[in-house]
Order: C-alpha cells, then sequence, then structure tokens
C-alpha cells in the first residue's frame, strides 16, 4: 500500500510538472499574442498614415497638372493674341511636350532609318 501511494505521489508530481510547463507555454503564446497584436495595430496605423500622405501627393500632383493645363491654355491664348498683334513678326503655336503617339511615331521611323542605313 505504501509503494501504490509512493507511485500516486510520483505521478500526481509528474503531472503537475507537465501543468506547470503547460501553463507557462500558455502564458508565454499569450504574451507573444499580445506583442504580436500590438505589432499589426502599429502597422495598420503606419499603412494609414502612408495611404493619407499618397492621396496628399496625388492631390498635389493634380493640382500641379491643373496649372500646367491653365498656363499652357494662357501661353497659347497669348501666341494667338500676339500673333493677332504683330502680324509681320509671328509666333508660332507649338506644344512644348509631344504627345505619347508622337514619340511612338519618331522612335518607329528613327528605328527604320538606322536599319536601312546599316
Amino acid at each position: 500500500m505504501l509503494k501504490a501511494k509512493q507511485g500516486l505521489e510520483a505521478h500526481l508530481v509528474v503531472r503537475r510538472e507537465r501543468v506547470m510547463e503547460a501553463e507557462k507555454k500558455i502564458a508565454e503564446t499569450e504574451q507573444s499574442a499580445r506583442l504580436l497584436q500590438s505589432e499589426r495595430e502599429k502597422l495598420q496605423l503606419e499603412r494609414d498614415d502612408v495611404r493619407q500622405q499618397l492621396f496628399a501627393e496625388k492631390d498635389k500632383v493634380l493640382a500641379l497638372e491643373n496649372e500646367r493645363k491653365e498656363f499652357k491654355g494662357l501661353k497659347l491664348i497669348n501666341v494667338k493674341c500676339w500673333n493677332e498683334l504683330n502680324p509681320q513678326d509671328q509666333l508660332e503655336e507649338v506644344d512644348e511636350e509631344p504627345s505619347k503617339e508622337e514619340d511612338e511615331d519618331e522612335d518607329e521611323e528613327s528605328g527604320e532609318e538606322e536599319e536601312g542605313g546599316a
């Protein structure tokens, strides 16, 4: 009977140790989960800030493009007025920036010339 009692006590000691180890792992896991959650929240806030900055930059770009278009329109009006007032000294109405299609056409033409010359 004494051996059986000692065996049960030893078995209980082993079980308690396993329970304590499991509780320790649970506590570590919960701590890790809390840290990961706080890191996730921090990253979400950072992402939101970056998005706001991106939208602000997009708004700035749109405003600058609108100003450029307005300036281009005013420049064209200025040239037309100049040409009306000074018929002897005409200015050309030229786009400063060629369109993308014109750039592609020029690239194709220069490629054909290089092939023909070679």
